[in-house]
């Protein structure tokens, strides 16, 4: 039996189910978005997650390998822009920039919808003068963090 295709299910009693069995009972499908019921990434953005070999794997990831039988060989995007919706004919492969770009562009990433273009760029400018990390994240509402990757180009790294 190839790894993978079946696995134990604690909550069907040692009956072994198949991923694509168990992954479907997570599914609530409605005539737009199929929307992930299950388990959620920690990271409070509303990506759901699947246990796969051992290993938590995004749900719409997920979701293209068991449509195509391979990996998305970049960022899947959503044009629902509803990050828990796993229907096939609402994700697109992108890269990770042109991910970004959408995300930034439909005020989607939690950062950019408190930060604008503008923004950074002052960002920028006020750090090149020396203020210092946390006086600009206290300004703008940011953390550190975020404002060193927007100074060092880590992040918006395409605005001039």
């Amino acid at each position: 039996m190839p790894k993978g295709i079946y696995s134990l299910d604690k909550r069907s009693r040692g009956k072994r189910t198949s991923v694509i069995e168990r992954f479907w009972s997570k599914v609530e499908r409605g005539e737009g978005c199929w929307v992930w019921t299950g388990g959620l990434f920690a990271n409070g953005l509303g990506y759901g997650q699947f246990q796969f070999e051992g290993h938590p794997v995004l749900a719409h990831r997920m979701a293209w390998f068991l449509a195509y039988g391979v990996w998305p060989t970049s960022d899947l995007a959503h044009t629902c822009d509803n990050p828990a919706c796993i229907r096939l004919d609402h994700l697109f492969e992108a890269t990770s920039l042109e991910n970004n770009r959408d995300m930034n562009r439909k005020k989607r990433n939690p950062v950019s919808g408190k930060l604008s273009d503008d923004d950074v760029r002052n960002i920028r400018k006020l750090r090149e003068s020396g203020m210092t990390l946390l006086v600009i994240a206290h300004q703008f509402g940011v953390s550190e963090s975020l404002v060193s990757k927007i100074a060092n180009r880590k992040v918006w790294g395409w605005l001039p």
